[in-house]
């Protein structure tokens, strides 16, 4: 279901995984705010994420934003998809240096309406 607001004191696994030590992240279409697509998502709706690169959702997959832990707008370079996964494997490689476990998600807007728009290197499955 999109566009509902999920209840910030209910448990997530998150939540969960941050009890037991792990570093927690989101990155990508976020869908479950309720408060405007492109509104702010405040910390204590991100349902226990610390590393937060989230929008609630967009479909200028070549022209998107996300929020960040700085609270501040930010915008994707390029296709997002490439450039969160990018951003994905860049925290996988700081988390694998530390002794403590993490869980990333990695949420793409894309393949989703419309279509058309991913770059070549990518149309050739379209």
């Amino acid at each position: 279901m999109n566009d509902v607001t999920l209840n910030p004191d209910s448990k997530s696994f998150a939540k969960l995984y941050k009890q037991q030590g792990y570093n927690t992240a989101y990155i990508g279409k976020w869908h479950v705010d309720g408060n405007g697509r492109s509104a702010f998502i405040p910390k204590e709706r991100r349902q226990g994420f610390d590393y937060w690169k989230a929008l609630e959702c967009s479909h200028s997959y070549n022209n998107s934003n996300y929020w960040g832990n700085d609270d501040k707008l930010h915008s994707w370079e390029g296709y997002d998809a490439a450039a969160q996964t990018k951003d994905a494997i860049t925290y996988i490689e700081t988390q694998a240096k530390k002794e403590s476990p993490f869980c990333l998600i990695l949420s793409w807007g894309p393949p989703h309406a419309p279509y058309k728009t991913a770059p070549k290197e990518f149309s050739g499955f379209i």
